[in-house]
């Protein structure tokens, strides 16, 4: 049994949540300003007014909240809100103006916008920034395919308006907009504000194009003897509570619980990277401040007040329901599209069961899943079981469970269950071995189609079964993509493999094909050869074979993506 300080000592909340009451604002027309301060005849931009350079279109394709970071380095008035199209980017627009705590100050949704560049929401009334004081500025969209340059190392066209020297971009997925704190590769998104600067001392700059670093790839990335056998899930019945979804001005209400000191220990924010420190075993100790996923970024907000307490279970049945700040011990079951489930402690003590999950999915439901702690008590299969329509978890921390996060084929052989899903940021680690079949796997699937899976720390201290595991046996699995995840454990920490309908005959069953391994990072902290026996598994691959592009080992860099780790001279296996 794993060791969780977060559970032994309740990990209970310190203080309250603020209210941010949402500013009703207009829009006058998209890509063209009307200016309605005397203050500047032309407003300023972090961005300039050119088209982006060394920027990709994304192929991310979930609904999700894109942001800058920037500061006021005068007073001044925020008048409109920008960010650029690409044509792929379809949909409604809005945007957002958010304080560095995710208070919201404003927001507009764009009209009137073109098939492509800068596009303007323009502010009813101006907002008054003031000098010296952080801020983001968002936009969402509900398609993806957003404009995206990694690694990138610009500076602003404006005097008046810094941005940070890193972390420049965030995001959130979610089907509805709100506050974005993530960040990815060092990658920004291309959102801007139109500025006028009223303070004593404001500058006067000359409007520029932005100048960006390293050119990038997409920003998102393009998923023993063999495989256990999953049994088909237990229908075992579930308390129902409805939970009806949240009016905009409604209040919750708050069960209140006793405050409990944070162990010892327990991180509250990062500390400046260390690049040497990162790149050895002591990344495990320093996830947060080597930029992966851990304790201090994962799971509810320090200091969380939970609005309510449930016990039984909860099943979710009205479309668009939002849980935020809940503390639900019994699991929950989503039997409803665009339900967004944050800032929670969902618990769930299955017995054991194959297809529980703390979160589950079911046919046709959707589901964001961000910011939660999801415990399996050591008696649950999966953190998350997605036989859903789609699938979004974010910077969840997952434990106590025997796979991670698995994506089930309701029927066998048809498509729409358990596909569509994008799994990013998230610390998956503290497996058990006593649920389901016992085979551990952070990520599981038998056939699903249309996946991200990218930016997550993968912890798998047993020495079987993986780290992500793609398989056929439901269903052919196609078009996932595995990326900058930090991985360790496991008996081969990668399975990518055609066993339909044998591992010796594969031919003519179900496909594994178009499955990519991009800048992975793989460490052999726990065992030499990463896994017990290796990173990837050597007995059986995808159909179309390996896709396989940067992947190194942390410790030593040695490149992967041809090979095994190889210690003392020989090739694990």
């Amino acid at each position: 049994m794993s060791f969780d300080p977060r559970v032994l000592f309740g990990r209970r909340p310190t203080m309250g949540l603020a209210l941010a009451s949402a500013v009703a604002l207009s829009i006058t027309g998209a890509a063209v300003w009307t200016a309605s301060s005397a203050h500047a005849a032309t407003p300023e931009t972090i961005w300039g007014t050119g088209a982006p350079t060394s920027a990709v279109v994304d192929s991310d394709t979930s609904a999700v909240e894109l942001g800058t970071r920037f500061t006021a380095v005068t007073g001044g008035q925020a008048t409109g809100i920008r960010f650029y199209k690409t044509p792929e980017n379809g949909g409604t627009h809005s945007g957002s103006l958010w304080s560095s705590s995710g208070a919201l100050l404003g927001r507009v949704t764009f009209a009137g916008e073109t098939s492509s560049g800068w596009q303007t929401g323009s502010l009813s009334s101006p907002i008054t920034l003031t000098a010296g004081t952080a801020y983001v500025v968002s936009y969402h969209t509900n398609v993806g395919r957003y404009l995206s340059t990694q690694r990138y190392s610009g500076v602003s066209s404006s005097a008046n308006l810094k941005i940070p020297a890193s972390n420049i971009g965030v995001y959130r997925y979610g089907a509805t907009s709100s506050f974005p704190t993530s960040s990815w590769n060092a990658s920004q998104y291309w959102v801007d504000l139109t500025f006028s600067a009223t303070g004593s001392g404001a500058v006067t700059t000359p409007v520029a194009t932005p100048t960006s670093g390293a050119s990038s790839a997409s920003g998102t990335p393009t998923a023993t003897s063999g495989p256990p056998t999953t049994s088909a899930p237990s229908t075992a019945a579930t308390p129902t509570v409805t939970v009806s979804t949240p009016s905009a001005t409604s209040t919750p209400t708050v069960t209140a619980v006793a405050s409990t000191a944070l162990p010892t220990g327990k991180t509250t924010k990062q500390s400046s990277k260390n690049p040497v420190l990162c790149t050895t075993s002591a990344v495990w100790s320093n996830l947060v401040a080597c930029g992966w996923a851990g304790a201090a970024n994962t799971g509810y907000p320090d200091g969380q007040v939970f609005s309510k307490t449930l016990t039984g279970g909860l099943t979710i049945s009205t479309d668009g329901t939002v849980i935020d700040g809940y503390k639900i011990s019994g699991g929950v079951t989503v039997n409803a599209k665009n339900v967004t489930i944050r800032n929670s402690w969902v618990t769930n003590s299955a017995g054991g069961a194959s297809g529980s999950g703390v979160v589950k999915i079911l046919n046709g439901a959707s589901a964001t899943v961000d910011h939660n702690l999801l415990d399996g008590l050591n008696a649950t299969h999966a953190c998350i079981w997605h036989e859903g329509a789609s699938m979004v978890a974010t910077a969840n921390e997952c434990t106590g469970v025997n796979d991670g996060i698995f994506s089930w084929a309701s029927t066998e052989g048809v498509d729409g269950t358990g596909d569509n899903f994008t799994i990013a940021d998230n610390w998956l680690h503290g497996f058990t071995t006593q649920a389901a079949n016992g085979h551990i796997d952070g990520y599981q699937t038998e056939g699903a189609k249309n996946g991200v899976i990218r930016h997550n720390t993968f912890d798998v201290s047993q020495d079987q079964n993986s780290a992500i595991a793609i398989w056929n046996s439901r269903k052919s699995a196609s078009n996932i993509a595995v990326s900058n995840n930090l991985i360790q454990g496991g008996g081969f920490s990668i399975y990518a493999e055609d066993y339909s309908p044998s591992e010796a005959s594969p031919a003519g069953g179900y496909t594994v094909t178009n499955i990519t391994f991009t800048d992975n990072r793989f460490s052999n902290s726990r065992y030499a050869c990463v896994g017990t026996f290796g990173v990837w598994f050597t007995r059986g691959a995808p159909s179309d074979g390996w896709r396989r592009t940067g992947n190194v080992l942390l410790e030593t860099g040695q490149n992967l993506d041809n090979n095994n780790p190889i210690v003392n001279g020989w090739e694990c296996r």
